[in-house]
């Protein structure tokens, strides 16, 4: 017999009983905690911080430029600006403004704060612009043109949401909608992935792949090797822990990757299988499958055939936490992970 939950109920984020438990929850946690003196002294030292000129700026770098978010007294909402990879390094950085982000209040008549800048990283000035509406996870997503410095005209622009949006080429993005209910999991995430090319409106749009309703969440993205080489990847959560990998090819068919529901791809590296195992790969283990340390405390082995480094691996009681696999041994090995298939897409003849 299943024992009986009498929280269930907040399961059910539009009941108006549960907004308003949370409603009344959030105001009973701002008033013992948002208030007095010694909450304005932690803001106010918190904010210092936050907007301090001698931190060390974090950037993306793109083609000798690096891109980075800025938030001072001047600029609270903050701005996005950018300076040559040799001013960065010298200590010197000239930075240029690139944008605002309070110049988006009044584009989009909402309060909004910057989430996100997604590069299209072989013209990293055409960015997607990611814009939460008073910081939260309902955002605008806008196509923008930094060299222009202007909203794109008829570009890649979505309405609110929880939505996922990635680039895939210059003139197509893959889109996984969340401004309508018909489009969310029971978890209130997007379920579906659809391909998006320019000019098209929504309706015209390709579908690709859904995910059951009571799944947590899906979202697709395309990575690129280091000579430009696409893959394309739909990520399906069916818990927060466990999901299933799917390659999209030329045809747009889905094919799942045999890979264990706990691992996470992270990236792609020049015909290596790196990987993260839990436990630690013991010394023995290590010399017996020829493996080296690799960045963030993982493992790099060198094989022709990752599913039997995986399959040894899980012999011995090892978890995977993450793996990533070199885009060559994709195009010879990786393709054995396909359900029902010895063969598969080619991953390197780029555009679907």
């Amino acid at each position: 017999m299943t024992p009986h939950d009498p929280f269930a109920y907040l399961e059910r984020l539009d009941d108006p009983a549960v907004q308003s438990f949370a409603a009344q929850a959030h105001a009973e946690t701002l008033s013992h905690f948002a208030q007095g003196a010694n909450y304005e002294a932690l803001k106010a030292d918190i904010t210092a911080v936050l907007q301090d000129e001698n931190q060390i700026p974090f950037c993306q770098e793109h083609r000798a430029q690096m891109y980075h978010f800025h938030q001072s007294t001047e600029y609270p909402k903050g701005v996005y600006r950018v300076c040559s990879a040799a001013s960065y390094r010298s200590g010197l950085p000239q930075w240029r403004v690139l944008f605002d982000v309070a110049a988006f209040d009044e584009i989009l008549g909402d309060d909004v704060y910057l989430d996100g800048v997604s590069h299209y990283v072989e013209q990293p000035e055409k960015v997607l612009l990611s814009l939460s509406i008073a910081g939260g996870d309902t955002a605008y997503t806008l196509e923008f043109d930094l060299a222009a410095g202007a909203v794109v005209e008829n570009g890649f622009h979505f309405p609110a949401g929880k939505s996922h949006i990635a680039w895939r080429d210059e003139n197509s993005v893959w889109v996984c909608p969340a401004w309508d209910e018909r489009q969310l999991t029971e978890s209130g995430y997007p379920r579906q992935v659809w391909l998006l090319r320019r000019g098209q409106s929504f309706a015209e749009a390709e579908p690709v792949y859904e995910m059951d309703a009571a799944g947590v969440m899906v979202h697709a993205w395309r990575y690129l090797d280091g000579q430009g080489a696409p893959i394309d990847l739909i990520e399906s959560s069916h818990g927060f822990f466990s999901k299933t990998y799917y390659q999209v090819g030329a045809d747009l068919q889905p094919q799942p990757l045999k890979l264990p529901e706990d691992c996470d791809i992270t990236g792609y590296l020049g015909g290596r299988l790196l990987l993260h195992t839990e436990p630690p790969l013991s010394p023995a283990d290590a010399a017996a499958f020829a493996a080296t340390p690799a960045a963030g405390g993982g493992v790099a082995i060198d094989s022709k055939q990752p599913e039997n480094v995986l399959a040894a691996l899980a012999a011995k009681n090892y978890r995977i936490s993450a793996c990533r696999f070199g885009f060559s041994s994709l195009e010879d090995f990786y393709l054995d992970f396909l359900d029902g298939k010895t063969g598969g897409t080619n991953t390197t003849e780029g555009e679907g």
